[in-house]
């Protein structure tokens, strides 16, 4: 077992090897566990959240923490994206194939297993609705002053 170690001055040293603490209920306060000793040289912390096979667990067992980091990389991804998705020589239908290839597979990584909730569906079409609108090159302002739905711009998005 791979465990903290303390060294010299003290201290003790953070390893891979964490505990998760799960309380009986969600409203149960969750307080900072000091580290487990194993011995007097060899500790394991606690954490309130770590990655596994690129999904994040909570103490909560939700999944919004997961689905914000997911749709941040994704965001991301648009925005490293933006020049190639504002070129007017590359046609519409390629910019809808990277944008599925790229952005869309890196946010719904591991929605298999996700348990949503209306505030998670949200999100996801606020991302996919801002991406669309940036690949298209159509602004807020131009989504209020042409009175431009959603709608349309899906539909229009599907169709290329």
């Amino acid at each position: 077992m791979h465990a903290g170690t303390r060294q010299a001055d003290g201290t003790l040293e953070k390893s891979k090897t964490e505990a998760m603490y799960f309380p009986v209920s969600p409203n149960s306060e969750h307080h900072d566990l000091e580290p487990f000793n194993i011995s007097a040289l060899h500790h394991i912390h606690f954490t309130s959240e770590f990655c596994y096979l690129g999904s994040f667990i909570t103490t909560d067992i939700c999944d919004t923490h997961d689905i914000t980091v997911r749709i941040r990389k994704a965001t991301q991804q648009v925005g490293g994206l933006t020049n190639f998705f504002l070129n007017k020589d590359v046609d519409l239908f390629t910019k809808k194939l990277i944008f599925l290839a790229i952005p869309v597979n890196t946010v719904l990584h591991g929605c298999e297993s996700w348990a949503l909730k209306a505030q998670h569906i949200n999100k996801l079409q606020v991302f996919f609705h801002r991406s669309i609108r940036r690949i298209l090159g159509i602004n807020m302002h131009r989504v209020e002053h042409d009175h431009i739905k959603n709608e349309h711009i899906h539909n229009f998005f599907r169709c290329c």
